[in-house]
């Protein structure tokens, strides 16, 4: 009887694999990011914060910031966007 539960586990545990294989296989390209990769988005990133603190260092942001910190954050949506429809 044991080895009957123990049976009928394995099977529907290795059922439940496959399923999940075969849901996440369409997705399979899109979640690879090389090195070179990560270090653009990682770079992207720094350059995005340290233009916000610059920005909200004295308190008071002027139109001219408001721009440069808008178009650093368009950047750095871009080049995500860029990554993840590759």
């Amino acid at each position: 009887m044991k080895a009957l539960f123990v049976a009928a586990a394995i099977a529907a545990g290795t059922t439940s694999l496959f399923a999940a294989n075969a849901d996440a296989a369409p997705f399979k390209g899109h979640h690879h990011v090389s090195a070179s990769e990560r270090a653009a988005i990682a770079r992207s990133n720094a350059r995005l914060k340290m233009v916000h603190a610059q920005v909200y260092a004295d308190g008071k942001v002027t139109s001219a910031e408001r721009i440069r910190l808008a178009r650093a954050q368009r950047h750095h949506a871009a080049l995500l966007a860029k990554l993840r429809h590759r």
